[in-house]
């Protein structure tokens, strides 16, 4: 066929006031090929129109900032085999996908490219095939994955497992590539484009691939053990295991996923138990690993007595690397895994979730949809205390906390004097009247974190927070209370918590103090993680404010670093509440839009199944749109935002005027929590 032929054939498969670029691209590779199988490539490149740019991605803009240019090269080959029912036809592509102007998400200078290996089959005739893709699911995975990419995707941040994730959620996109494509490779790179003495050159910054290869999870690398236990301190059990295999010293805890409570399974006559997901690295052979955690099972009193029955410890090796193993003690990948809702759930948590490497999660996510109880009764769990209190943050129909704001402080911006340390028995009072009014997290200040607070030492705010929680301490009323510590100082923490506070709630998330997730971490207490930028006297400067890639996927990227580096220092995920910072590097505007699109926040990927906690009592924002200038007068604002973090999903609110708080919460609660 002469190229004249091809470019006619070419041209006659294009309707061109269809504005579907890769439906042109999909009937051109199957004309040419069918006609003349002994083309092996060709190449089209199609770069859409201002108007159909305009009219096809307009409307799903959001994240793109003027026009975008999707450049889609092709290379095609055709297997054609005769058969009594017609040809069938295998198109073989391997795509280059890139975009050509900045987005938000993908500033310029940077380029987002992508290659995609892989084959099509086609039945019949032309118009039986479907396109293999629309346009829109193009913008999407494009917009998908650069929202996998870091913030502000600084090139020290850029690294190759970065992109190596970014091709493994290309890989597992359906609405890029439908169930009959399939994908055999998937590469992508970052490229900087910088200019030198006039010459434009490309810069790799990071490049990384993901392959086929089936669908078991043993593909991912991971080593990965199952946590239970129903019997006695169940949470207790599980720490001391987790904890225990960290002093090996040839194990080393990674990370772990949230707690969920579930109900036997097996024997049913037994209590509900506590099941987690924790990922390993060792240095043991499997055989070696079975051995090592039976020992923990049994220095930790656990004693076999009925099958699948009641346990105080279990640790079961679920996967080891990529292999495969069946002896008379150990069947890896575990043998019931897949029949396992209680395993499933929290093994999602650790393998989609990862930052790093390239896991399959579409096998794990049938497998879990096939064996999920409808409607849902597998909650997260994380700890706020005494008397094994538990958020369950997955759960539709849980009560919304209210924690209380006890600030000790004389310089606080709307309560500062009105809580002397020095004077207990008045603590003593306020705190009771918390208590009455429904507060069941008590949060104690001692250090003002308004803006351009003067800075006080740690041994002033322990002065000041020590006598509040034995003042707390000292009620039989407060027995079943949350003692919280509103603190960024690793010195602080640690002597709070020894003095009996249960949550450490860091508005740095550990940034203002190297030493305080290591300090968590050994605590073991649960750990309330704040979005903010700078400091307390810095928190507002423009650069702190600016969030050109938008602010709810800035806050989540910029939180999710924070938890990879809590895991990272030994934090369990169980342990961990998320803030977004309301009023912390935040305009009057950006506090809105987070209480507008807090779903959006406790859904993001990677966030899942961990409790939110929000904060904007009597905020300046609050005062701005009501026009209240005095702080303590803004309670009617107030409520409107605490009944909008309660419809958000929020699963704790933090207040000043907890009567009426706790009102507006039972009302938000009957609404939106069932």
């Amino acid at each position: 066929m002469s190229p004249s032929a091809v470019r006619e054939k070419v041209l006659k498969c294009l309707d061109t006031e269809s504005g579907h670029g890769l439906r042109y691209l999909h009937s051109a590779t199957v004309a040419v090929c069918k006609s003349s199988p002994s083309i092996t490539t060709f190449t089209l490149h199609w770069k859409s129109p201002r108007r159909i740019t305009r009219d096809k991605i307009w409307s799903r803009r959001r994240s793109f900032d003027g026009t975008l240019d999707i450049f889609i090269t092709t290379h095609a080959g055709a297997q054609i085999a005769g058969s009594d029912g017609g040809d069938v036809v295998r198109l073989v592509f391997t795509q280059t996908l890139w975009t050509a102007r900045s987005t938000r998400d993908l500033p310029d200078p940077y380029l987002l490219i992508v290659d995609i290996d892989s084959s099509y089959a086609l039945l019949g005739s032309d118009d039986d095939a479907k396109p293999l893709h629309s346009l829109a699911g193009m913008v999407r995975a494009l917009r998908d994955t650069q929202e996998s990419m870091t913030a502000n995707l600084d090139p020290v941040q850029i690294s190759d497992a970065l992109v190596t994730r970014a091709a493994d959620a290309i890989a597992h996109m359906t609405t890029l590539l439908p169930p009959n494509r399939h994908v055999q490779r998937v590469s992508a790179r970052i490229e900087e484009r910088r200019v030198v003495r006039g010459r434009v050159s490309r810069v790799v910054l990071g490049r990384g691939s993901w392959e086929a290869g089936g669908n078991s999870l043993a593909q991912s690398g991971r080593i990965c053990v199952a946590l239970g236990s129903n019997v006695g301190d169940r949470l207790r059990s599980i720490e001391t295991a987790c904890n225990a295999i960290d002093r090996e010293p040839d194990m080393r805890l990674v990370q772990t996923s949230s707690l969920y409570e579930t109900e036997p399974m097996y024997v049913q006559d037994q209590e509900r138990f506590l099941n987690g997901v924790c990922e390993i690295d060792t240095t043991l052979r499997p055989m070696d690993l079975l051995d090592k955690l039976q020992a923990i099972e049994h220095d930790m009193g656990r004693v076999k007595t009925v099958d699948k029955g009641p346990r105080s410890i279990d640790l079961d090796l679920l996967l080891y690397k990529s292999e495969h193993l069946t002896t008379d003690r150990l069947t890896v990948p575990h043998a019931l895994m897949w029949e396992r809702e209680f395993v499933l759930r929290p093994l999602r948590d650790v393998l989609v979730n990862r930052t790093q490497g390239a896991v399959n999660p579409r096998s794990l996510n049938d497998s879990l949809q096939r064996v999920e109880h409808k409607p849902l009764n597998m909650f997260s769990q994380v700890p706020l205390g005494p008397e094994s209190a538990f958020i369950r943050a997955n759960d539709p129909k849980r009560p919304t906390r209210v924690m209380s704001i006890l600030n000790v402080t004389p310089d606080s911006f709307s309560d500062g004097g009105k809580n002397d340390p020095t004077e207990g028995e008045a603590l003593k009072a306020t705190v009771l009247s918390h208590i009455a009014s429904g507060a069941t997290i008590i949060d104690v200040g001692g250090q003002s974190s308004r803006p351009n607070a003067p800075n006080i030492t740690a041994d002033e705010e322990l002065a000041r927070i020590l006598p509040a929680i034995a003042a707390i301490k000292s009620l039989p009323e407060a027995a079943h209370i949350a003692i919280s510590i509103d603190t960024y100082r690793a010195a602080v923490a640690s002597a709070a918590v020894e003095a009996g506070a249960h949550i450490i709630n860091d508005i740095s998330a550990g940034t203002l103090d190297p030493d305080m997730l290591p300090t968590i971490a050994r605590l073991g207490c649960t750990y309330v993680m704040m979005h903010m930028r700078g400091t307390p006297a810095t928190m507002q400067d423009p650069e702190n404010l600016a969030y050109p890639f938008g602010l709810i996927h800035t806050i989540c990227v910029e939180l999710r670093a924070r938890l990879d580096a809590a895991q990272a220092a030994g934090i369990r995920r169980w342990r961990i509440i998320l803030d977004p910072g309301i009023g912390f590097a935040k305009t009057p505007e950006q506090n809105v839009e987070i209480l507008r699109d807090l779903p959006a926040l406790v859904g993001y990927r990677g966030l899942e199944n961990i409790p939110w906690m929000v904060g904007s009592s009597r905020k300046g924002f609050i005062g701005k749109i009501t026009g209240v200038e005095v702080a303590k007068e803004r309670s009617w604002g107030t409520a409107a935002t605490v009944t909008a973090a309660v419809q958000g999903g929020a699963s704790v609110v933090r207040v000043h005027d907890v009567g009426e708080m706790a009102q507006v919460v039972k009302m938000a609660d009957a609404m939106y929590r069932v």
